[in-house]
């Protein structure tokens, strides 16, 4: 299941960066708002709109926010066009979560397409959300097609600063032995991306760090995501870490 190398997907909030980000060497184009949140639900339209701009081709991701099990307002956009759908869990700390999911899950049919992602957090006191482990169990037998490791707070912390190498190592381990994929988020940087690519993710997630002035509210610089691109191509020896 584990790529040769990670792959670099890439969070748009428009078509136009969405255009941007695939032609500079986006691997997976992830459509969400980054003013709703870390795992912000974005506009039908707006998924429409940049499934339009795109080659048919183009793996696209979707971030439906965190799950609510009285949330009824599912949007109606989950299609075959979709590669994946993302799910967070803020907020279901100490409730029983992993069965209602599931449930939530099955109405939206049987197919196997779009694959389903549940998000969990690095920081998950701050977010409320169940643990890194339970998380991982509900992937690998609860019939999930893999995890987004991110971080709720974008703040001074990335990923590195919950997380230790030995930790993700053993994670990333566990869920590629089951047939999991794994993405890791969480703020990563072009230098801590570097210091975790000997753990070969199948992909690394990231926004602030493809923006202008690593602030994920601002504009898509696509000289950001090409260099990025550039780096994951390389022997982890080899990547610059920049100043």
């Amino acid at each position: 299941m584990m790529v040769p190398r990670p792959q670099l997907l890439v969070s748009v909030r428009d078509a136009v960066e969405a255009v941007a980000a695939w032609n500079a060497g986006a691997e997976l184009i992830d459509i969400k708002d980054p003013e709703r949140g870390s795992l912000g639900r974005p506009d039908r339209q707006l998924v429409e709109k940049i499934a339009e701009v795109l080659p048919p081709s183009t793996p696209l991701s979707v971030a439906l926010g965190d799950w609510s099990d009285d949330d009824g307002d599912w949007p109606p956009y989950v299609s075959n066009r979709l590669t994946f759908i993302k799910w967070g869990l803020a907020d279901q700390a100490g409730r029983p979560w992993q069965a209602a999911l599931r449930r939530a899950r099955s109405a939206f049919g049987a197919s196997d397409r779009p694959h389903w992602v549940l998000a969990a957090y690095a920081d998950a006191k701050v977010a409320k959300a169940p643990e890194i482990g339970l998380v991982i169990e509900e992937v690998i037998h609860g019939h999930w097609s893999g995890l987004l490791l991110d971080t709720f707070h974008k703040g001074a912390n990335d990923l590195l600063g919950h997380c230790s190498i030995a930790e993700l190592r053993q994670w990333i381990e566990q869920l590629h032995h089951a047939g999991k994929w794994i993405a890791l988020a969480g703020g990563l940087t072009q230098a801590s991306i570097t210091r975790l690519l000997p753990l070969r993710p199948d992909w690394f997630a990231v926004r602030g760090a493809v923006c202008w002035n690593h602030q994920r509210r601002m504009f898509l610089d696509p000289n950001r995501v090409a260099a990025l691109r550039r780096c994951l191509d390389l022997e982890p020896e080899l990547c610059p870490i920049p100043c």
